[in-house]
């Protein structure tokens, strides 16, 4: 899942839940360009969710988690990469 940008004003964990409760994520890779640490502190408690920069993703993380989610950012270093 892509989304605009992931933002997480403070590094607490319930705000992380809410965030992927609204989104109905589980089980999630959170792949970012460069790891935010509000984002890695607040989800770090979180079972079943990692954050990882895209420079550290590997197959085996990929297949780990039903779903990944990353920001714009992150797709448009995909794509260009891929070029």
């Amino acid at each position: 899942m892509v989304i605009d940008e992931i933002i997480i004003e403070e590094p607490k964990t319930k705000f992380m839940i809410g965030f992927l409760k609204k989104l109905g994520l589980e089980n999630v890779l959170i792949l970012l360009k460069e790891v935010d640490i509000n984002i890695k502190l607040a989800s770090r408690n979180i079972p079943n969710v990692e954050v990882i920069s895209l420079d550290k993703v590997n197959p085996i993380n990929l297949i780990r988690f039903d779903y990944v989610l990353m920001d714009s950012k992150v797709l448009e270093e995909i794509e260009s990469t891929l070029k």
